[in-house]
């Protein structure tokens, strides 16, 4: 019981602390900055649920893949990525153009670089849930979100604006990637 309860109870007071640390983020942030990442968001979540295409799902649910299928699921996966990262990336200019948004063209090429981040992440998840090893998926994530929030915070009050949200996304997803791939290396 203890064992199942553990990513639980690490990702709601990973959550008490990602909030509190949000509320204080947005004394620092104007309106419009939360505007061009949530109109941002109107690309990137759309690519985002698109990421894996059911990759991660098929690494769960199949008993004995050979190395060489997961490493076709990590191809497949960066490569489906990348392409959806291109597509923000083409579909920047004509996002600013409608919203008559300088910043969300920048915020969109940037934003580009997230998916293929992202789907480092898409195998290691898959390979740790299947092997029935949460602890170190709640770590990862708890550890991910207060270095996000931490970084966003910090920057937000040197004032850079949503750049602030970005970078702390970027950075908290970047070592989600490597907390996650290191605990694959140590079983």
């Amino acid at each position: 019981p203890r064992s199942t309860l553990f990513p639980y109870t690490t990702l709601f007071r990973s959550q008490i602390v990602t909030w509190s640390m949000t509320i204080v983020t947005v004394r620092f942030l104007h309106p419009a900055d939360y505007g061009v990442i949530a109109t941002a968001g109107l690309f990137t979540v759309l690519a985002m649920l698109l990421l894996d295409g059911g990759l991660g799902i098929v690494l769960v649910t199949q008993r004995d893949l050979s190395d060489r299928a997961q490493g076709a699921v990590i191809t497949a996966t960066l490569m489906t990525a990348t392409a959806l990262g291109l597509v923000i990336a083409a579909l920047a200019p004509v996002g600013a153009w409608f919203f008559h948004s300088d910043a969300l063209l920048a915020v969109l090429l940037v934003s580009a670089f997230y998916m293929p981040l992202s789907a480092l992440a898409v195998v290691p998840t898959a390979l740790l849930t299947k092997s029935m090893r949460f602890r170190p998926i709640a770590i990862s994530q708890t550890v991910s979100s207060i270095a996000q929030g931490g970084i966003s915070l910090a920057l937000a009050i040197a004032g850079v604006g949503y750049w602030a949200l970005i970078a702390g996304n970027l950075a908290g997803t970047a070592l989600r990637v490597f907390m996650l791939w290191r605990a694959l290396e140590t079983k």
